[in-house]
């Protein structure tokens, strides 16, 4: 160990001269013991007597590419929230959802394997730091020094790192012991300098910052940063041992209005500007984050946003409002001015909120929504007239289509977050079922989708989740609209057969019947002959035995894309 050289990602150089694991394949010979380069920059191995042996010989951006995908993290490189309407997909094993951890155990294999893949996924080390307590500032700041190139020992361009060219997105969490100290902010100061190609800046602070640090922000990152998270409000209210406060961290227009590149702003825990004459025009903004809390309604009404088109509004937890100037969670006020000023650019809605939870029995456990704000309130005639996709979670108020005097027209797809099998039944109320029922096209006639976010029905191992999907599949057919799952698929039978002993399906009124069967409403367990119970309603009764083999329609869409896609367009 004295003589053993050490990399700043924290691999043994000694290590890493050991051959790739592919070599133990007997197919395939190497000159030495570690990775050639090939012609095309990638790892060459000798010609074999076999064919087909292996992909040792793949190019190093192949390779490179590979290796974004089965490390790849949206929250850590994207710049754009998550589209709900990208496909889902149904993985398992090795290729399910990565998790942070598992993301950075990967690459940290994948830079012990050889010379060739350490140089490779070095970069992938250092596309997303973590900063969350002064401890961790110092050892960051200590490895991105290790990468400023040096002669006799002496800096030949100082600030500039190697390993900081790589950084995409930073995370800054003041929360930790000593995030307030004058040090944590000058390591930070140095960490921008080192890093200057940032994208994404995520901050949370506890405490008001230096007046240094706060116009080096916009010095450092005024020209490159796409996507800005500013908090200074969450660890502000928390209250200390001493019963003190600490001080909201205010970001100034003045500071905002600087970030011309920026395409995505959160300003969900941003501090309001009172007594501040504010005029900021942000050109290039089309996503916005933001909360019902006055504070960041009026932030956001108060920003000039002509590109805007996607709103992301949460409405925060109970306990969240921890002090009496945010105990209102709801800003009905401020609610109607943002929508008056932003509505009309809203082209895609997201809403979210969190539930509470209602037990009907000793066993029986119902979501519903927390806050008393209808989804009505952005369909109303004159509201975001121009609104196409609107997304919200299951447990949310059924929209109220009394208000709705006018059909919203430009509503083309509706997406459910959330949703569970047991309530899709159709003969079991539910929040879920309710929400089908309202989407009418009286209502909105130009809809065409809706999308069952995140429910993948191949996931699922039994039948009857097909049959129950299949048979609203077939309800909202009748008025012209597809009914998908998070894969975009819709699900129907290969073909209509009739039921046993010739029983056909009937149309029937308000009734329930079938011919040659009695008229008992069926069990919600029986799928094959699931139907809506709702007085005055036309429904289908769906065949008593399903046919065996359900086709899948895979619908094809331009705008969802696949993970691989989103890895290499990061880059």
């Amino acid at each position: 160990m004295d003589n053993q050289e050490t990399d700043p990602g924290g691999m043994s150089l000694a290590n890493s001269d050991r051959p790739c694991p592919f070599a133990e394949d007997k197919a395939v010979e190497y000159e030495d013991s570690s990775c050639k380069p090939g012609v095309y920059g990638g790892i060459e191995a000798v010609e074999s007597t076999q064919p087909g042996t292996g992909p040792v010989d793949l190019p190093l951006e192949v390779w490179l590419l590979i290796f974004k995908y089965a490390t790849y993290i949206p929250e850590a490189t994207n710049v754009s929230p998550m589209d709900p309407f990208q496909r889902g997909i149904v993985s398992n094993g090795a290729m399910s959802t990565n998790t942070p951890v598992l993301s950075m155990r990967t690459k940290c294999t994948l830079v012990g394997v050889c010379r060739a893949w350490r140089s490779l996924a070095t970069e992938l080390l250092f596309e997303f730091i973590p900063i969350r307590s002064h401890a961790r500032s110092v050892m960051i700041l200590s490895t991105l020094k290790c990468g400023v190139p040096r002669k006799d020992g002496v800096p030949l361009a100082p600030g500039m790192s190697k390993y900081g060219r790589w950084t995409k997105h930073i995370e800054i969490s003041a929360a930790a012991r000593g995030g307030k100290s004058i040090r944590f902010f000058e390591n930070i100061y140095q960490i921008f300098q080192h890093c200057p190609n940032v994208r994404i800046l995520t901050m949370t602070w506890a405490s008001s910052l230096p007046a240094g640090l706060l116009s080096a922000i916009p010095q450092f990152y005024s020209q490159t940063l796409e996507r800005l998270y500013w908090d200074g409000l969450t660890l502000a209210h928390l209250e200390m041992p001493s019963g003190r406060r600490n001080q909201p961290s205010v970001f100034p227009p003045a500071c905002l209005a600087l970030f011309q590149s920026l395409s995505t702003l959160d300003v969900r825990h941003l501090p309001d500007w009172t007594g501040i004459d504010v005029k900021v025009t942000l050109p290039r903004i089309r996503d916005l984050v933001l909360s019902t809390w006055p504070s960041s309604l009026e932030v956001a009404s108060s920003l000039t946003l002509p590109g805007l088109h996607r709103v992301i509004l949460h409405v925060p937890e109970a306990s969240a409002a921890s002090n009496s100037a945010h105990q209102l969670r709801i800003g009905e006020e401020e609610l109607r001015r943002f929508l008056s000023i932003h509505g009309p650019n809203i082209t895609h809605l997201q809403y979210y909120s969190t539930p509470t939870y209602v037990y009907d029995s000793e066993a029986h456990m119902t979501r519903v929504a927390s806050h008393p704000l209808n989804l009505a309130t952005f369909i109303r005639p004159g509201i975001c007239p121009n609104l196409q996709d609107l997304v919200f979670e299951s447990h949310e108020h059924v929209i109220d289509v009394s208000s709705i005097t006018e059909p919203h027209s430009s509503l083309r797809r509706i997406g459910i977050v959330g949703l569970s099998v047991n309530e899709l039944y159709p003969d079991k109320p539910s929040l879920v079922v309710k929400h089908l029922l309202s989407f009418d096209p009286t209502h909105f006639p130009g809809l065409e989708v809706v999308r069952t976010v995140g429910f993948l029905v191949a996931a699922k191992a039994s039948e009857e989740v097909k049959d129950v999907f299949v048979w609203w599949t077939e309800r909202f057919e009748k008025k012209g609209i597809d009914f998908q799952d998070g894969e975009g698929v819709i699900w129907l039978y290969t073909e209509e057969e009739p039921a046993p002993d010739g029983k056909k399906p009937t149309e029937v009124g308000s009734g329930l019947k079938e011919q040659g069967v009695g008229t008992e409403p069926p069990s919600c367990t029986d799928t094959k002959k699931a139907k809506e119970i709702a007085s005055n309603e036309t429904i289908i009764v769906p065949p008593k035995s399903p046919p065996a083999e359900i086709l899948s329609v895979q619908i094809l869409s331009s705008m969802p894309t696949t993970l691989m896609s989103d890895a290499s367009s990061v880059y």
